[in-house]
């Protein structure tokens, strides 16, 4: 019983393989034969012609040129004096701070004690002092400040 059954097993193999490949040499030659297939051409609308845009463009209206020129220019600076010439030493603003200087290189892969951030640009993480893996990261980039590395493009490690 087992023979018959170990024989039956094996022209069933031997039968599915010459099946899939006699498909699949059936499909492939039927596609070579064919080419590719032909789609009819796509013919314009019947009612297109071309059209000058300078003619089509709209003139402005008698209202809108009466509203445009009621508009009262301003002559003066909208920020008071005051702001603008406020002490320069109150520190920079966050959209004035450049992203590409708030980084500094590590020295031997330990991070100044100023830029504590530790940054890696192969995975494109950064680490904050006290995260899991901050004493065994080596730095390629130091930060001060955890949104510095953000703005450069590095994410927060997730643990």
């Amino acid at each position: 019983m087992m023979t018959l059954l170990r024989r039956v097993f094996w022209l069933a193999v031997i039968g599915g393989t010459g099946w899939a490949g006699w498909n699949a040499w059936t499909r492939r030659t039927a596609s070579t034969t064919a080419g590719p297939p032909e789609w009819p051409p796509i013919e314009p609308p019947a009612n297109t012609a071309p059209t000058n845009v300078a003619s089509v463009a709209p003139t402005p209206s008698e209202s809108v040129k009466a509203a445009v020129d009621s508009v009262p220019t301003v002559s003066e600076p909208a920020v008071p004096e005051a702001s603008v010439t406020g002490p320069a030493d109150t520190g920079p603003a966050e959209s004035l701070r450049t992203p590409a200087l708030t980084w500094v290189a590590p020295e031997g892969g330990a991070c100044p004690a100023s830029h504590s951030v530790k940054a890696n640009s192969n995975s494109g993480i950064f680490h904050v002092p006290g995260g899991r893996f901050y004493n065994q990261t080596r730095a390629e980039r130091c930060y001060a400040l955890a949104e510095d590395a953000e703005a450069d493009g590095y994410r927060r490690a997730k643990s």
